[in-house]
C-alpha cells in the first residue's frame, strides 16, 4: 500500500514539473521583451531559472546562460534609451554573474565530460564582441556611478574576448595537428593499406 501511495505521488510529481515547464515554455515568447519596469519581469526571470535547473546537458546549459546574458544587455540598452538608468547597476550585476560564474563552470566542465567547446566558445564571442558595442553606446548616456561600473566590464569583456580567441587558435591547431598525423599515416588514419593495394592493381 505504501509502495503504492509512493509511487502516485512521484507520478504526481513528475507531471506537475511537466506542466510547470510547459506553461512556463508556452510564456517564454511573451516574456522575451518584458523589461525590468514590468511587473512581469519576476516572472522572466523565475523561467529562465527553470530552463537552466532543467538543463542536463552542459552545453545546453550554457547556450541558455548565453541567452540570459544577451537578454541583460538588451535590458540595458533598452532601459537606458527610455531614460530609465536607475535599472543600469542592477542589470551590470545581473550580467557580470551570468557571464563570470556560470559560463566559466560551465565551460570547464565540457573540457572535463571531453565534449566539443569550440561551438559554444565562437557562440561566446560573437556575443562578447556584441555586448561590449552596446556598452560602449551607452556608456555615455547613464549616471556618472555607473560609467566606472561599464568601463569595467568592457575591460574584462575584452580581456575575455583575448581569452576566447587564444583558446580557440588552440582549438584549431590541434586538430590541424591530428589531420596532419592522419596524412602521415596514410591519409585515411588506417595505416599503410592503399600503397599495397596500388601496387597490386598495378601488376593486374
Amino acid at each position: 500500500m505504501i509502495n503504492a501511495f509512493r509511487k502516485i505521488l512521484v507520478i504526481a510529481i513528475a507531471l506537475g514539473l511537466m506542466m510547470v515547464g510547459s506553461a512556463y515554455g508556452a510564456d517564454e515568447e511573451r516574456l522575451s521583451s518584458v523589461t525590468p519596469d514590468n511587473p512581469l519581469y519576476v516572472d522572466k526571470v523565475i523561467s529562465e531559472a527553470i530552463d537552466a535547473a532543467l538543463a542536463t546537458d552542459p552545453e545546453e546549459k550554457a547556450f541558455i546562460f548565453l541567452k540570459m546574458a544577451d537578454e541583460r544587455i538588451n535590458e540595458l540598452e533598452t532601459m537606458v534609451a527610455l531614460g530609465k538608468t536607475k535599472y543600469v547597476e542592477g542589470l551590470i550585476r545581473s550580467y557580470i554573474r551570468i557571464r563570470e560564474r556560470a559560463m566559466e563552470a560551465i565551460l570547464k566542465r565540457i573540457r572535463e565530460m571531453g565534449g566539443d567547446e569550440s561551438k559554444i566558445l565562437e557562440r561566446l564571442r560573437k556575443a562578447t564582441e556584441k555586448h561590449i558595442r552596446v556598452l560602449k553606446r551607452v556608456l555615455s548616456r547613464v549616471p556618472e556611478p555607473a560609467k566606472s561600473t561599464i568601463r569595467r566590464v568592457i575591460r574584462e569583456c575584452t580581456e575575455q574576448r583575448r581569452r576566447i580567441m587564444s583558446r580557440l587558435e588552440k582549438l584549431k591547431g590541434t586538430v590541424k595537428e591530428k589531420d596532419s598525423q592522419r596524412g602521415r599515416r596514410g591519409g585515411d588514419g588506417k595505416g599503410k593499406v592503399e600503397g599495397p593495394i596500388r601496387k597490386e592493381r598495378q601488376r593486374t
